[in-house]
Formats: C-alpha cells, sequence, structure tokens
C-alpha cells in the first residue's frame, strides 16, 4: 500500500460495452491515505463527464449537480439489478420502490448524485475500481455512501474489494 494512489477503471460497464450500449464509463480516482481525494467518471458515448474533488464540489459536464435527499426508501427510485430485489434477500419484505439499472456502477453513483435517482444499491461485493470515484462524486454532492454496515469506505486496502451498500 502506497500512501497516495490512482484507481483506474478503463472500462466500468464492460457488458454494456461489449453489447454496444453507450453506459459504459472511464473512472479515475486519486486515493490519499485510503480516502478518495479527486475523481473523474467519463462516458465517452455519451460525452458526458462527471467530476469532484475533496475542496470542490461535484459537477456534470460543468454544472452543479446535488443529490435528491430522498430519506425514505418506499416510493423511492433505485438503480439496483432485478436479483437484488428478490425476496429472500429482504427478510422484511422487499421494498416497494421503482428498480432501475445501467451497467456501471461509477454511472449509478453518479446519476445518484444528480439526484436522477434517489439512490443506487447493490448487495454484491463491489470492488474498488468499480466505485471509487464515483463514490465521492456521490458523497459531495450529498448522498450517504457506505459499506453494508453503514461505514464509510476506504480504499488502497490489501483486498481491493469493497462490501457496499450505497
Amino acid at each position: 500500500m502506497r500512501d497516495h494512489v490512482f484507481i483506474v477503471d478503463p472500462i466500468d460497464g464492460t457488458r454494456a460495452f461489449i453489447a454496444g450500449e453507450e453506459t459504459f464509463a472511464h473512472s479515475l480516482a486519486v486515493v490519499r491515505h485510503g480516502v478518495v481525494a479527486a475523481a473523474v467518471v467519463y462516458l465517452p458515448a455519451l460525452d458526458r463527464i462527471y467530476c469532484a474533488s475533496e475542496s470542490s464540489g461535484p459537477m456534470k459536464d460543468g454544472q452543479p449537480i446535488r443529490a435528491s435527499g430522498r430519506e425514505r426508501l418506499e416510493g423511492a427510485d433505485i438503480l439496483t439489478t432485478k436479483a437484488h430485489m428478490a425476496p429472500e434477500k429482504w427478510p422484511g419484505g422487499v421494498p416497494e420502490i421503482t428498480r432501475h439499472f445501467r451497467a456501471s456502477l461509477a454511472y449509478r453513483l453518479c446519476l445518484a448524485a444528480e439526484g436522477r435517482f434517489d439512490g443506487m444499491l447493490t448487495l454484491r461485493d463491489a470492488w474498488e475500481w468499480d466505485i471509487a470515484a464515483g463514490s465521492l462524486i456521490a458523497e459531495k454532492a450529498g448522498a450517504v455512501v457506505t459499506d453494508r454496515h453503514g461505514m464509510g469506505l476506504r480504499f488502497n486496502t490489501p483486498e481491493a474489494l469493497r462490501r457496499l451498500r450505497g
């Protein structure tokens, strides 16, 4: 582990890229002492760019963005996979949400950051390169980004795998 690292995902949303879809992304994060200090997510097929840093607010194509601020899951528009909404994953009952999907985890975090959706949820473990940049953009936009235990995310760890909920 180093004090300062770049975390790069050259194609986040590989399946979308292979299928010729537009929602794959390039993702870059600068991490200092385990915390993302600067981030960029670029969707080349859409010519859309999201960015944020520890000292500046989140932007989409040069314009400020803000998360929805919704506090309740019921009735929310959530980006997640169909499999994550299976009844066996929700002992208290599947929440009443409207489910949406995009292949790229970084893009999902950015869509939540700009308030187009109320949040994103993944119950699978996620690699650091899939979520580092998007997590800073979402946090700076006012979204809460945590692991499955409600703890903040740390990056540049030996296993590079996060147990994410955001």
